[in-house]
């Protein structure tokens, strides 16, 4: 019913998918650029839509009660942004342990213009052993743009340049905080 529902509305709002969604047991699905509050409607419809079973990270402080019950129930997974622990590895061994694991992260980490994408999914990726896809919300078209898979090569400057080529026709809700020459944030 949900899936009919999500369907319907995204049919109404004119949004369609484009290109190939990937949905492997196993990898992490890029979303970009994320410029806006609004991005999580049509993310979290295409992922009822798609019955992706995507699940996806937040900063912490958007799952207070009841609102996190909700949050976790459609996949979210709690993150505090400034903790010692090691994310990356968290991650990893998520992969590892599950038969099924789709990952959906924002890399720019923030709704603000960033010329540094954080790293996190690169490097999950690469460890887990599992392919990319981008999936890229163009408002002007108000399509949902999946990339082909990526398997990531390991020289990041070829990847990054793939993947910002990629994204270089989409027109994101808020086009000026789109850094469409962004690079990996240094470590």
């Amino acid at each position: 019913m949900l899936r009919k529902f999500a369907k319907f509305v995204l049919w109404m709002a004119g949004w369609k998918a484009v290109g190939e969604p990937v949905l492997q047991p196993k990898g992490v699905l890029v979303i970009a650029y994320h410029t806006s509050n609004w991005d999580a409607l049509p993310c979290f419809g295409f992922n009822v839509t798609l019955n992706a079973n995507v699940t996806w990270v937040g900063k912490k402080s958007i799952f207070w009660w009841p609102l996190g019950a909700f949050l976790r129930s459609i996949g979210g997974i709690p993150v505090t942004r400034n903790a010692n622990e090691d994310f990356v590895s968290q991650m990893v061994n998520q992969f590892r342990s599950r038969d099924h694991f789709v990952l959906a992260m924002a890399p720019e980490g923030t709704r603000k213009r960033t010329h540094n994408w954080k790293t996190g999914f690169y490097h999950i990726a690469r460890t887990a052993g599992v392919p990319v896809q981008i999936a890229a919300l163009d408002y002007k078209n108000k399509a949902f743009v999946f990339s082909p898979l990526i398997h990531l090569t390991g020289d990041e400057k070829q990847d990054i340049n793939h993947i910002r080529e990629f994204l270089r026709p989409i027109e994101p809700k808020n086009p000026h905080l789109a850094d469409r020459d962004f690079e990996f944030q240094s470590s």
